[in-house]
């Protein structure tokens, strides 16, 4: 081989090197969201250190087996341990054991037990898998921390929407962001393929919960916020399943800094994409004014909705199956109002919004085209 076709054959094995190393980035990642993988359990007998964020896949091979998991836990820490069935005739358990060997159990007949608790000590705690009652089989042990969310939590801000994934099965997601009291959220997540139906649930600072857990493909949270602080969003499924998932996070009142304005006389293309997506709009309106606001489909699988938002955080909904949906109505209050655009029952496509302003003080604000006279 030449000196010149050695040269060019190290060239394309850089270039494959470095075009397979990408590829395997994007294997990992989706949307900026890094998808978990498990992590075998150790060799028997199972005795083994984890850390915040892991998702342990093990067995228990015997009757009578017992597996063992150590991490470091903190006092006052929020943490959920949960093991989740994955094969065989048994029914996963487990026990917390503290530093001082005071102990929280979970046990009952179930493909899931988990313990969702505050740590009172600092030290080594110990978690203790078997079985209810006898049989062998496969499981997911997983370990998060909600207060203070754990480090592999991925932060998530007004605007933001990411698609994650639950494999293998048991596994859990965390986010979290900075919120302020009286700011109104939405949070809403949606399947997007597999056998999972996602659910979440927002935990506030002082580890007060809300949760949408429905046998739903789509599971949405919409609150005022009562406190300011770091809050935590947990992801997992209803009843099992693995899958994808899309979450959407937005801020209704005051509208977030990622909202379009939606100027009177325009109407305004986008997308609903990907299933889950949600758009928000503002304008300024004022009492008295008679407006009319207009969703309309222009392709996809998707049926366009339209929800406005008064500077009250009152509610005008018109969400049907159909092409077309409209809100007609005389504005009761001055200020900044919201309209957020998704779907009825799922689906994603194109849309066309457009706001009239039928009579009242935004008469004056509606877009005239220029004509330049010849």
């Amino acid at each position: 081989m030449t000196n010149s076709s050695l040269a060019a054959s190290k060239s394309r094995g850089f270039f494959i090197t470095i075009l397979m190393f990408l590829v395997l980035i994007m294997a990992v990642q989706k949307n900026g969201t890094a998808l978990a993988e498990s992590t075998p359990c150790t060799l028997e007998p199972t005795d083994m250190s984890i850390s915040y964020g892991d998702a342990i896949t093990c067995a228990i091979d015997t009757n009578g087996d017992t597996d063992l998991f150590r991490f470091n836990g903190s006092n006052g820490e929020v943490v959920i341990v949960q093991s989740v069935w994955n094969s065989g005739t048994m029914r996963p358990c487990i026990e917390l054991i503290a530093p001082d060997t005071s102990r929280i159990e979970a046990c009952e007949n179930a493909f899931t037990n988990r313990i969702d608790t505050t740590l009172t000590q600092t030290g080594t705690y110990t978690v203790v898998v078997d079985v209810f009652f006898g049989g062998t089989g496969n499981y997911v042990l997983s370990l998060e921390r909600l207060i203070t969310p754990s480090p592999n939590a991925q932060e998530i801000q007004y605007g933001d929407l990411f698609e994650g994934q639950i494999t293998p099965e048991g596994e859990l997601d965390v986010f979290f962001f900075e919120g302020t009291i009286n700011e109104n959220v939405l949070l809403q997540v949606a399947w997007q393929d597999g056998s999972l139906r996602p659910c979440v649930q927002l935990v506030a600072p002082d580890n007060s919960r809300i949760e949408k857990c429905e046998n739903a493909f789509t599971n949405r949270i919409d609150t005022t916020l009562n406190q300011s602080g770091t809050y935590s969003i947990l992801v997992d499924v209803f009843f099992g399943g693995t899958g994808d998932y899309a979450i959407v996070f937005e801020r209704l009142m005051p509208p977030s800094a990622s909202t379009q304005l939606l100027p009177f006389g325009n109407s305004v293309s986008d997308e609903i994409n990907p299933v889950g997506d949600l758009d928000l709009f503002t304008f300024d309106g004022t009492s008295g004014d008679h407006i009319i606001l207009t969703n309309t489909w222009q392709s996809g699988s998707m049926r366009p909705c339209l929800q406005l938002i008064y500077p009250d955080n009152s509610r005008q909904v018109a969400c049907k199956n159909a092409f077309s949906n409209q809100i007609d109505i005389t504005l009761n209050q001055t200020g900044s109002y919201a309209v957020l655009a998704d779907v009825f029952f799922g689906g994603t496509g194109n849309y066309s919004l457009e706001l009239q302003c039928i009579s009242g003080e935004c008469i004056h604000f509606v877009f005239l085209p220029i004509v330049i006279a010849e």
